[in-house]
Formats: structure tokens, C-alpha cells, sequence
């Protein structure tokens, strides 16, 4: 595969976390260390972690994903 690839577009959820009110429906337990096992499998060195619905503004999930040793990701 070639260098650099980037994953475009994932979303990070914790099963403590509270939702929004506005949220339909209780998203899946996806925390940030299982994505690491999929980036290592697939080797891709980049990340876009996307702001879920579910948590509405509260986008303190994705900071605290970041601070995990990902050095190459952007947030939206």
C-alpha cells in the first residue's frame, strides 16, 4: 500500500459518555483503542476523527482521542 494513506472519516464512542438530548438512538461502543488496532492492521498513518451526533457539541471525546499519541489526525 502506499505511504501516508489516511483514513477520511471516523467517529470515537464511549458507552460512558452521555448523549445529547437531541441524539435518536444510543450509538456502539467504538473507543479509540479499537480503532488502533484497525490502523495497525491496515497501516494507515493518517486520521479525520469526525464529530458524532450522538454528543452533540460536546466534541471533549475527540480531544481526549488526540491526546492519546496520535500525532497525525485532524478533528472535525
Amino acid at each position: 500500500m502506499p505511504n501516508l494513506l489516511c483514513d477520511s472519516a471516523i467517529h470515537v464512542y464511549e458507552n460512558e459518555r452521555p448523549t445529547a438530548k437531541t441524539a435518536t438512538q444510543a450509538p456502539p461502543h467504538a473507543p479509540f483503542e479499537a480503532y488502533r488496532a484497525v490502523q495497525a492492521a491496515l497501516d494507515l498513518s493518517r486520521v479525520v476523527v469526525s464529530q458524532p451526533t450522538a454528543y452533540g457539541f460536546d466534541n471533549s471525546l475527540i480531544l481526549e482521542a488526540r491526546h492519546t499519541g496520535l500525532t497525525s489526525a485532524a478533528s472535525c
